[in-house]
């Protein structure tokens, strides 16, 4: 979810925290104080990877759990650790990051007999707004549809 983001000429703190749409605290999280020291060209510091267009990152904090983000941001619990990679038994910790769905999108788990019909008619949705959202779809059990 990180990469090495190598500085270039004209490079700024303010330019790439916007073309990565992350705080100046987030940065200096991801790779201590000394990182405004090394805004210069050639050198490298770590950021996250670009926001995909489906999702965000999430900072967890010390009371989280993945039911209280769950619940916190009106999604299903199981979806969010589908999409993390996650179990129910696995643990998070304080400063570890997440995907989170974007509000703007919605998500289904897919479960045994879906087809693509019954999809266009439970999500309401026309079979090309389902095939713009999604690159693959399988119909494997558990994968995530976007909608």
């Amino acid at each position: 979810m990180y990469e090495i983001y190598k500085i270039k000429e004209n490079d700024s703190l303010s330019n790439i925290l916007n073309e990565y749409n992350i705080t100046e605290e987030e940065l200096i999280n991801i790779n201590g104080e000394e990182v405004l020291l090394k805004i210069d060209t050639g050198n490298e510091i770590i950021l996250p990877k670009k926001r995909n267009k489906n999702f965000d990152f999430y900072t967890v904090k010390k009371e989280d759990t993945i039911y209280k983000i769950a619940n916190n941001n009106n999604m299903d619990y199981n979806l969010l650790l589908k999409i993390n990679g996650l179990e129910k038994d696995d643990y998070i910790y304080p400063n570890q990051t997440i995907l989170l769905p974007r509000k703007d999108n919605n998500m289904y788990l897919t479960k045994k007999n879906d087809t693509i019909k019954s999809l266009l008619n439970n999500l309401n949705i026309d079979i090309n707004k389902l095939l713009e959202y999604n690159n693959d779809i399988y119909l494997e059990e558990e994968q995530i549809i976007i909608f």
